[in-house]
């Protein structure tokens, strides 16, 4: 489904400026860096899905800023 550039930055800047989604990015950013803390160095697969889970949701804020930025 293709969005107008108008509609897609009023809903990103809606999104990006949830308190209740940034919380819930926030606190599994922190789990998923939690994890990476002490996950045991040898598990390689369990490092890479926490990388990935913490790339997700940074790319989640990074992609809605890119639609308020594309309005302008």
């Amino acid at each position: 489904m293709k969005y107008k550039r108008e509609h897609l930055a009023k809903e990103a800047e809606r999104l990006a400026n949830d308190d209740i989604l940034n919380y819930a990015i926030t606190e599994a950013k922190q789990d998923a860096l939690e994890s990476l803390a002490v996950v045991d160095p040898t598990d390689s697969v369990e490092i890479i899905k926490q990388q990935a889970l913490i790339l997700a949701l940074e790319e989640t804020m990074n992609t809605l800023e890119r639609y308020i930025l594309a309005q302008v």
